[in-house]
């Protein structure tokens, strides 16, 4: 898949800081990142995509794959289709009943993540990444200007839905080496031609 995917159109954005902002909701629905299927969500995270090791162990205090909390990030494996969603403390009992490694786990072990299957590491695959509170304001921006995958046809609504805010606040857009605007832009073909768009922002002054 992730092979495949390469060859999608390159969208790229100039935004003023801070970029995540005009992107916050695709952060909590999900954006889709390449990684090397069969590896722990630790190496996926900080050794393929840069995150901070102290920032995973202390900042990320809620981790869900596939809708299932995780407590250790270290055997936890990513593999293709995976869902990964991460986010800061939640509030109440219930936050910190799901947070990772916490005293209420062990209450939770019958929808506890529990690794089932081996993979081969060597396999490049596709995977999903949800943003929440704190953590989509402090990774968000990061992701996407290192680019991320999205589906064609929700990325194409949000753009459409949010046209008048997002060419107000951007500088530029551009489509595989050619500048155009966002309205010539939602007009292109390439929403019917290509299942996915790569999508890639950069900071603007």
């Amino acid at each position: 898949m992730v092979y495949s995917m390469q060859s999608n159109p390159l969208i790229e954005a100039a935004f003023p800081s801070p970029v995540y902002l005009s992107f916050i909701e695709i952060l909590q629905e999900g954006f889709m990142l390449p990684a090397m299927t069969g590896t722990s969500i630790r190496e996926v995270l900080c050794s393929q995509w840069g995150v901070e090791n102290d920032y995973l162990d202390h900042r990320i205090n809620t981790v869900f794959l596939d809708g299932k909390p995780v407590d250790n990030v270290d055997s936890a494996i990513i593999v293709d289709g995976s869902v990964l969603a991460l986010s800061a403390s939640m509030p109440g009992f219930v936050g910190a009943a799901l947070r990772k490694g916490g005293f209420y786990a062990p209450m939770r072990s019958g929808i506890t993540y529990t690794e089932s299957m081996t993979t081969d590491v060597h396999t490049r695959c596709i995977f999903t990444l949800k943003l929440f509170n704190l953590v989509a304001e402090e990774l968000g921006s990061s992701f996407l200007v290192k680019g991320v995958w999205l589906p064609s046809a929700s990325f194409r609504e949000f753009l459409s839905r949010h046209e008048k805010s997002l060419s107000d606040r951007c500088s530029r857009w551009n489509l595989d080496d050619r500048n155009l605007n966002l309205a010539d832009l939602l007009k292109s073909p390439i929403w019917k031609d290509s299942e996915f768009v790569h999508f890639r922002v950069s900071v603007s002054d």
